[in-house]
């Protein structure tokens, strides 16, 4: 389960800095955060299971 939820971050980090081009930069650095505050979320609730 972890593997899939591992490349699952990968893949939404890959697009995000492909698709993320565009905007600014601080705006780009904010979604990297906040995608790998969720993916670290949902790795707790998973283990707390």
């Amino acid at each position: 389960m972890k593997f899939v939820i591992f490349g699952g971050e990968l893949l939404v980090l890959a697009a995000w800095l492909i698709y993320g081009r565009t905007l600014p930069l601080s705006l780009r650095i904010i979604g990297v955060i906040g995608i790998v505050i969720v993916s670290q979320l949902a790795h707790w609730v998973l283990k707390a299971r």
